[in-house]
């Protein structure tokens, strides 16, 4: 599956997420952003994204993700690449190069992301939009 991006957009593996001891993994993020769910919180099997509108409201996701111990770039050849999570524009897609994100203009309007080497199929949507809530779209 993908998810939808309206606006920017902070992309994350959710592989990243459970690794995460501070929040308690994929549940206690889950758990913390409940009420966001369905919002401009959505995923999938593979992702996680945060959205917003705004560049400072992201910036301020990604200062999170990295007081929680995540690298937010890394430099290979002199090239700043995003590394543990990737900010996505929603016109032009990610800000910078991404190895591990897969991303297309979606015909609903926006962009929209899914994990590299994974099939895009449907594309999960704020529950305002779908008319389901993101278990719903996942269970489909």
């Amino acid at each position: 599956m993908a998810i939808i991006i309206r606006f920017l957009g902070v992309v994350i593996p959710i592989a990243n997420i459970e690794k995460c001891n501070t929040l308690g993994g994929w549940k206690g993020i889950l758990e913390k952003q409940k009420q966001r769910i369905g919002k401009n919180i959505l995923y999938d099997e593979y992702l996680y994204k945060d959205g917003a509108m705004g560049s400072g409201d992201i910036e301020d996701i990604v200062d999170f993700w990295e007081r929680q111990g995540f690298v937010s770039t890394e430099t290979k050849d002199g090239k700043t690449y995003w590394k543990d999570l990737c900010v996505v524009d929603c016109v032009d897609g990610p800000t910078m190069p991404c190895e591990w994100l897969s991303y297309a203009r979606y015909d609903g309007g926006g962009m929209c992301v899914w994990l590299k080497d994974e099939y895009m199929g449907r594309v999960i949507r704020p529950t305002r939009e779908a008319g389901k809530s993101v278990q719903e779209q996942l269970a489909l």
